[in-house]
């Protein structure tokens, strides 16, 4: 069974992969990408925040901080993303779909040995507002809820089949071509740009990378949201994906060395705790490998080859 919960922590694989392969000799050949392998979980203590007026509930700003130990070319194709999810954003959704409040993701994207972007995406954004040096894209991913979530491809949302479940559906993405160096430490901000005491207005929200040891701040883009969502819930977690090309399977997913610090949430008012696991068909293959160390909110993933 898929669902879109999957896909929105980053169980990538699960959906571009529903082959599942208990043979872990085989499944080094018969994975492909994208493949998500790292899971982080953010845990914030308390009920969510509401704002002073009584008109919003959740947070409005998220602070991620980390660091990638290393960055080279043999990271082509690595995804580290932060998931999103939106309060009371499961209305106006098709008949047919399996529902759910709403989300995204932002995190940033090792492309090629001279190619690197940060990225914000939101499924069912209304509109999209690229930062300097920027690009925005509009498109659909989206996917049946069942044993044959690709028969066939779902180009437009009025063409599903009214009789099958669809996870998923229209999103809008800002990428921002970027620099990344190891052992540098990065922030990704992602906060709300409208003003609040507009709740039935759409609203912006807006993304930003910052590194933290120049101090250089750079708009990723800004997306907009039905003003029906209210803010942003705490239980959404992240990922490590590889997307690139994977001719050895599992063996495809290159050595990385990534840590994660505690997610700051209101510009400092809530702190979260984080933890990390291996998931996915290349956990049994990665398991030797790899060695995740969280203490005080921060986590460290080291993956070795």
């Amino acid at each position: 069974m898929i669902n879109r919960t999957t896909r929105t922590i980053g169980l990538v694989s699960a959906i571009f992969c529903p082959l599942l392969v208990a043979d872990s000799a085989i499944a080094q050949t018969t994975v492909s990408p994208p493949q998500g392998y790292i899971a982080f979980d953010r845990v914030f203590d308390g009920p969510p925040p509401t704002a002073s007026n009584g008109t919003q509930t959740g947070y409005y700003a998220f602070d991620y901080d980390f660091t990638l130990g290393n960055t080279s070319e043999e990271l082509a194709g690595t995804f580290w993303a932060n998931n999103i999810n939106f309060h009371n954003s499961s209305s106006a959704l098709p008949p047919n779909h399996v529902g759910g409040d709403q989300g995204g993701y932002v995190g940033v994207q090792v492309k090629s040995a001279t190619e690197s972007i940060a990225i914000f995406s939101i499924w069912w954004a209304l509109d999209a507002r690229p930062g300097p040096d920027a690009h925005c894209v509009e498109a659909v991913e989206a996917w049946y809820n069942d044993d044959r979530p690709w028969e066939p491809r779902i180009h437009a949302m009025s063409d599903t089949d009214p009789s099958r479940p669809v996870a998923g559906g229209p999103f809008r993405s800002c990428r921002l071509p970027i620099s990344l160096q190891p052992n540098t430490p990065y922030r990704l901000r992602l906060v709300e740009v409208a003003d609040a005491r507009e709740p039935d207005a759409p609203e912006w929200w807006g993304a930003t990378f910052t590194n933290l040891s120049t101090g250089e701040e750079q708009w990723i883009g800004q997306l907009q949201v039905p003003g029906s969502w209210s803010w942003l819930q705490s239980s959404a977690g992240g990922f490590i994906e590889h997307f690139g090309p994977m001719p050895a399977g599992c063996d495809s997913i290159p050595a990385t060395s990534s840590a994660f610090l505690a997610t700051s949430a209101n510009n400092g008012d809530a702190t979260s705790s984080n933890s990390a696991r291996l998931y996915g068909q290349c956990e049994a293959a990665l398991q030797p490998h790899t060695n995740i160390q969280c203490r005080d909110g921060r986590c460290q993933v080291d993956i070795a080859r």
